[in-house]
C-alpha cells in the first residue's frame, strides 16, 4: 500500500510542461511513471530496461523510444543512478511534512489527556465531614388542612323562576285549601337539595301537585290531612257482609 494514496497534480504546470510536446502514447507514459514514482516506498524510479518494459507492457524497441522522449527528458538520475522527478519529490516532502506535523499534534494532544488522568488519579479527595443528627421538630397541634372535596352539584334551578297566580291556582285545583306559597317552596328546596333540572319547570310543578305523596301544606299548619280514603280490601267486604242481618220477605197478611 503506498504511505500517500493521493497524488496532488497540478494541472497548470503539468500541462505546460507536456502539452503539446507529448503524443498521447507519451502523455499515458508519464502519468504512469509519475504514479509509480508517487507509490514507491523509496520515491524513485530502478535503471532498469526490463523493469520499465514490464510496467508500461511494452517491448524492447517501443521502449527505447520513450525512454529518450519522456524518461530521459522529465527525469533525474540520483547518484546511485536511480530516476526521479524533482517537482513530484518536492510534492512529497511536503505532504510528508504536513503528516509529521499532524502526528506530532495528535501525540502532544494526547500526551496532555493522560497527563490529567494521572493527576486525577492521584488526587485524594477528602470525605465531607458527619454532621450531627439533627434534633426532631416536634410536630404542630394545629390540625392538617383537608383538602376540599369535589365541587358541589349546583342545582340547576332557575334563579327567574318563582311562583306565579295560574301555579297557585292549578295546586288548590289539585288539593284543596293547599298553601300554595308553602308547597312551592318544598318544591324548591327538593330541586336545590337534589341538583335537578328539568326543560320545562311550570311542567314540572304541575307533576309535582299531582304526585300522590300526600304531603302538601295546608295553610302552613302541616301535612295535609285531607286523604283519599283508602279503599276497603276484599276481606273486610265479606266479614261485613257476613255480619250484616239477613233480608227476609213477610209473608202478606190476608
Amino acid at each position: 500500500m503506498a504511505d500517500f494514496p493521493a497524488l496532488p497534480l497540478w494541472t497548470d504546470a503539468y500541462l505546460a510542461d507536456t502539452h503539446p510536446l507529448l503524443t498521447l502514447e507519451q502523455q499515458g507514459c508519464y502519468m504512469l511513471l509519475l504514479m509509480t514514482q508517487w507509490r514507491r516506498h523509496d520515491d524513485v524510479l530502478p535503471d532498469d530496461d526490463k523493469w520499465f518494459c514490464r510496467l508500461l507492457g511494452v517491448h524492447g524497441n517501443k521502449w527505447k523510444t520513450l525512454r529518450a522522449s519522456v524518461l530521459e527528458a522529465f527525469f533525474t538520475r540520483d547518484e546511485e543512478g536511480n530516476w526521479y522527478q524533482k517537482r513530484l519529490r518536492k510534492e512529497r516532502d511536503f505532504v510528508e511534512k504536513r503528516r509529521r506535523k499532524a502526528k506530532e499534534s495528535v501525540e502532544k494532544r494526547w500526551s496532555k489527556v493522560r497527563k490529567n488522568n494521572e493527576l486525577v488519579d492521584t488526587v485524594v479527595i477528602p470525605r465531607a465531614p458527619v454532621l450531627p443528627t439533627p434534633t426532631p421538630i416536634e410536630e404542630s397541634k394545629t390540625p392538617p388542612i383537608v383538602p376540599p372535596r369535589g365541587k358541589r352539584k349546583k342545582s340547576g334551578w332557575p334563579d327567574e323562576f318563582d311562583l306565579t297566580e295560574p301555579m297557585a291556582d292549578y295546586a288548590r285545583r289539585i288539593t284543596p285549601k293547599v298553601d300554595a306559597r308553602a308547597e312551592f317552596e318544598r318544591f324548591r328546596c327538593n330541586a336545590e337539595s337534589k341538583g335537578l333540572m328539568y326543560v320545562d319547570w311550570v311542567k314540572a310543578w304541575y307533576t309535582w301537585c299531582r304526585s300522590p305523596y300526600g304531603k302538601t301544606m295546608i295553610n302552613g299548619q302541616g301535612p295535609n290531612q285531607h286523604q283519599q280514603k283508602k279503599r276497603p280490601q276484599i276481606a273486610d267486604m265479606l266479614a261485613a257482609a257476613e255480619d250484616a242481618p239477613t233480608s227476609s220477605n213477610p209473608e202478606r197478611s190476608h
